[in-house]
């Protein structure tokens, strides 16, 4: 218990302070920007002849978020599509049938002696 500092022994290091110091010191990877073509072919960067190209993935997200800015007056629920719109018009006609079944459900547990 060299590490420990006590009464008797003052000037040793603390064992916290030596972890503290052994937790910074390690580097993190660095971040590679998918715009500079960085990183390695399976990670997602660019080629590596095409330093100026903008990767296809990056360029679909930019059309899919470009798509969900759009000012026409749509909640942002129903900008994906007739399918959005199928999800959103069942999901509502669900929860009133869960609504109306369980008032019924009451009603008749009131009603009924």
């Amino acid at each position: 218990m060299a590490l420990v500092r006590t009464l008797v022994n003052p000037k040793a290091p603390c064992l916290l302070a030596i972890q503290r110091r052994t937790f910074f010191a390690k580097k993190c990877p660095q971040k590679v920007d998918p715009c500079q073509g960085g990183g390695g072919g399976a990670e997602g960067g660019a080629a590596a002849g095409s330093a100026n190209e903008i990767p296809v993935g990056y360029k679909l997200l930019k059309e899919t978020q470009a798509k969900f800015q759009l000012k026409d007056g749509l909640p942002i629920w129903l900008k994906g599509g007739p399918n959005d719109r199928m999800m959103y018009l069942s999901t509502v006609g669900l929860a009133l049938v869960g609504l109306g079944g369980s008032v019924l459900f009451i009603a008749n547990m009131i009603l009924t002696t």
